[in-house]
């Protein structure tokens, strides 16, 4: 109980109160064109002529001179970070049940846009609106990816490897149930590690297992916070999750912001709990580099590459057979209107594969990241990597240095993060921004 009271105060030590809603009332709200609109995917595909679009459409007032009120209200929620882009519609649209007065079902001809542009307008012009189209993706039953050659060849490892696990576990066990100083000879034979790495029943036992030596004791409620933590860090993401895709009531998530509950701390306060699980992470690493100091262990070069190369090999496993599946299968999923994000996730898979590889997708193309929600993992390396090289300097500059080091890291720190809010134009009070 003490351990969740903990986790409660760490989860609510940053809460503050956001700024206050535009004076908007609900009626007026509700008179905006939705910002999200998706038409029934399925039935648009049982039509003979069918065509199913995305479409970016900027509302602008009929007359510019005298805006209709409605156009005020759009302006007035639009101008808050916090806030959905109200003047820009995202609609999915089955185009011949919506707009049947296009007879041309091509998006590449050139009148596509411009007709689907009068048609949106015409929508909308009751309250004084008229709209372009700026971008528009659109579909046929026609599936445009074909399997190639990257599709079988990740196919064949994941079944392979599949393979390999079955045979391992299915060998293990067999050894394991038989003469137990056999099986303690093979364990520590060099085939037998490497077959006993990949067995289930191994890795079961081993998980199950209770460290019980003097530094893992010490260190038992660092690690019960550290899963606390990564509790909260997956309930931070659901939650974050839903401005992924499009919603039916935007003023929901807009007025997240200004809850003082525990759902709004959670969507303001992820950042906060995401930072300090990589803190306790560095932290207990620090500590394992100390303890090893201690005992008159050098910090030597060697022992930091040998650590980042257990630490990479650790990871990679599991970071590749997703950016493998992203950038192949991923695509290949059954249709519905948010398959064109689909798309573009698998497309920057296939382009941007080796910076996840080599954990630098945060630095190389942050854009255009495969995976995006991966990026912690990448940023965790990057802290692994300089915690190492940070204490193993410190060890030998001599721990009275520590304090003008860490003096100096502290300014640092402070100068970037002025620097950075300052160059991009960042607001100094975090707030979740659903655009």
């Amino acid at each position: 109980m003490r351990l969740l009271g903990c986790g409660i105060v760490l989860t609510l030590i940053f809460s503050s109160t956001s700024g206050k809603l535009p004076d908007v009332t609900d009626e007026e709200y509700a008179a905006q064109p939705p910002v999200f609109h998706i038409d029934d995917y399925d039935t648009c595909m049982l039509l003979k002529h069918k065509l199913y679009c995305y479409v970016h459409f900027q509302l602008q007032p009929n007359d510019k001179n005298k805006p209709p009120p409605v156009w005020n209200t759009i302006q007035k929620v639009s101008s808050h970070k916090t806030h959905y882009r109200h003047d820009l519609l995202r609609h999915f649209i089955c185009i011949p049940t919506t707009c049947p007065k296009i007879k041309v079902l091509n998006e590449t001809d050139p009148g596509f846009k411009r007709d689907l542009s009068s048609c949106l307008s015409e929508k909308y012009h009751h309250l004084g609106l008229k709209g372009e189209v700026t971008k528009v993706l659109c579909k046929t039953s026609d599936y445009p990816y074909q399997k190639d050659y990257m599709d079988y060849i990740v196919l064949g490892a994941l079944i392979a490897y599949m393979l390999w696990i079955a045979f391992a576990s299915f060998y293990d066990l067999r050894k394991r149930y038989g003469d137990l100083e056999e099986y303690k000879k093979f364990a520590v034979s060099s085939h037998g590690k490497i077959i006993t790495a990949f067995s289930i029943a191994s890795n079961w036992t081993k998980l199950k297992s209770e460290n019980k030596s003097p530094e893992a004791e010490k260190l038992k409620c660092v690690q019960g916070i550290r899963v606390y933590m990564s509790f909260l860090v997956i309930l931070v993401h659901t939650i974050v999750s839903v401005t992924a895709i499009p919603i039916g009531n935007p003023k929901f998530i807009e007025e997240l912001n200004n809850r003082n509950d525990f759902l709004g701390e959670f969507s303001k306060r992820g950042v906060f709990i995401l930072s300090f699980h990589f803190m306790m992470s560095t932290w207990v690493l620090i500590m394992s580099m100390l303890a090893k100091s201690d005992r008159k262990e050098p910090l030597s070069l060697d022992f930091i590459i040998k650590s980042i190369i257990k630490r990479y090999v650790r990871l990679l496993p599991v970071l590749l057979v997703l950016v493998a599946l992203f950038a192949t299968w991923f695509r290949h999923l059954p249709y519905g209107p948010l398959w064109f994000g689909i798309c573009e996730e698998a497309e920057r898979c296939r382009q941007n594969w080796w910076t996840n590889i080599l954990f630098i997708q945060s630095y190389v193309n942050k854009y255009f990241m495969c995976h995006i929600v991966s990026w912690y993992v990448g940023v965790e390396m990057q802290y692994y990597i300089f915690a190492l090289v940070l204490v193993a300097l410190l060890n030998k500059l001599g721990r009275s240095k520590i304090p003008y080091v860490t003096s100096l890291l502290v300014v640092l720190t402070i100068l970037c993060g002025f620097w950075d809010h300052y160059r991009h134009g960042y607001s100094s009070k975090l707030a979740a921004n659903p655009e």
